[in-house]
């Protein structure tokens, strides 16, 4: 299912919740990652239950550059090692994140670790 993201509705958003959707990461387009880097209001992203895996850093470096998002929830995906690397040096750049959801991913004790140490 690929994503039609209307800017000028997602820069708007307190919530964002694209649950459930079966979303792989070439679903989500560039207009959706220039609207969560650029928002200042959004404040929980709602990714779970689709098959992301954040191993094209792109949803990684939009997070990055949003300080709103307090809520980022990626329970369940298909993030591996590689994604939760990206993930985790994100998350050592945004401290604004309060709650942090990723269970029932790939993220094995070597993702778990990246995350503890960050």
């Amino acid at each position: 299912m690929k994503l039609n993201s209307n800017y000028a509705k997602l820069i708007k958003q307190k919530v964002v919740d694209l649950s459930d959707k079966g979303l792989v990461d070439d679903d989500l387009d560039d207009v959706f990652y220039k609207a969560v880097e650029q928002s200042t209001v959004l404040e929980e992203l709602h990714l779970g239950w689709n098959r992301l895996t954040l191993g094209d850093r792109k949803l990684a470096a939009a997070i990055a550059k949003n300080k709103a998002i307090k809520v980022l929830d990626l329970y369940p995906n298909n993030i591996g090692l590689a994604g939760i690397k990206h993930l985790a040096n994100v998350l050592k750049e945004n401290n604004a994140i309060q709650e942090l959801h990723l269970g029932s991913n790939n993220i094995g004790y070597e993702g778990a670790k990246c995350i503890a140490n960050m």
